[in-house]
């Protein structure tokens, strides 16, 4: 993004545009940014498609867009009973249950009140980006995937290839005298269908959809049997090298067929991607709000445990840094203020300096 606001992805749109406050500006940074979250250092190639294969059991996104609220938080949540464990939550079902006894602090209630606001401000981004959930493009590919693998394509001009590479697969994995690569390639077949029937992959997304399945299950979910493809489809092929004795050409139909099954399970990911994105940015905001709610609350009810003045002055402190996430526009807006005045924040009346 250059310096006044305008993104550089071509779009010439900025990233103020609209937002009230820096607040709502969030969830525009996350996607701007999303190129350069998504760095294969392996190939040295930014793909923004790659939501998955990134990391393991962690959101990518809860490290971005760090603010020093949450920095705040942080540190008075190391201080805490169970504030560790808030801590290493990635995913909102990770997070602990825990309970506050009511507090009469009137400064408590203002700052639980500015979190609540700070929460609003990015909910309309997160419900409209729920209203776009589907599995429709997902089930048609992974459907002619699934139908390849097995050698049965109900596509015509594929069906023969796909019979013949399934038969491939089939008598590799019946041989008891195997050479490496075709005892590579089974241990390869194991390790996808195995990950393919843990986690349930033609029903996956739907379950989570639905509520049944905890984002951090699908995301990791996702993930593995994304790598697991990649290592099936790459031993395959190199049996299929290996049975044509040339080890730069193989047989054509094998060829089309390895060809025909990767391009639809990739199909099948990439409406996943975009909707995995947000959901992933959605959870990650979710948990920064939570890690907000546990501090604040945790400082009052254990204040008799901390430094003198300790709990005192973070709530100070953390009501300050909320107020100018929420309450101060951005972008050019802060031009239109008159000598002397803040602009006129969204939530409340001009403030004088």
């Amino acid at each position: 993004m250059s310096d006044n606001g305008v993104s550089n992805d071509g779009t010439g749109k900025n990233t103020w545009q609209g937002a009230h406050n820096v607040a709502s500006m969030v969830p525009r940074i996350y996607q701007k940014n999303m190129r350069i979250l998504f760095y294969d250092p392996k190939s040295g190639v930014t793909d923004a498609s790659k939501i998955v294969s990134i990391t393991y059991k962690k959101n990518p996104l809860m490290g971005f867009v760090y603010t020093s609220a949450d920095a705040l938080a942080e540190d008075a949540l190391q201080k805490l009973p169970n504030g560790e464990a808030v801590l290493k939550a990635q995913f909102t079902s990770e997070l602990p249950k825990l309970e506050f006894a009511p507090s009469p602090s009137v400064q408590l209630a203002r700052v639980n009140e500015q979190i609540t606001d700070l929460e609003l401000s990015y909910q309309p981004v997160f419900d409209e980006s729920r209203k776009s959930l589907s599995t429709t493009m997902f089930d048609k590919s992974y459907g002619q995937f699934a139908d390849c693998a097995n050698g049965v394509s109900k596509v015509e001009e594929s069906r023969a290839n796909c019979a013949t590479m399934h038969e491939l697969a089939e008598r590799t994995l019946d041989l008891t005298n195997k050479t490496k690569a075709e005892q590579i390639f089974t241990n390869a077949n194991n390790l996808f269908k195995g990950s393919v029937k843990k986690y349930n992959m033609r029903t996956l997304w739907q379950d989570y959809i639905n509520g049944t399945k905890p984002l951090a299950d699908v995301y990791t979910g996702l993930d593995e049997i994304w790598k697991n493809y990649e290592l099936y489809r790459d031993n395959l092929s190199k049996v299929a090298f290996e049975k044509s004795g040339d080890a730069k050409k193989m047989d054509p139909k094998l060829e089309e067929a390895i060809n025909f099954m990767t391009r639809n399970f990739k199909e099948a990911y990439q409406p996943l991607r975009a909707q995995v994105f947000d959901e992933l940015r959605r959870e990650a905001m979710q948990v920064k709000i939570a890690r907000l709610r546990y501090a604040v609350n945790g400082v009052a009810t254990h204040a008799d445990t901390l430094p003198p003045g300790y709990a005192e002055k973070f709530l100070k402190n953390m009501s300050s840094k909320l107020n100018c996430l929420t309450q101060f526009a951005v972008g050019p807006k802060l031009d239109q203020g008159s000598p002397g005045k803040f602009p006129t924040p969204p939530h409340g009346k001009a403030e004088k300096k």
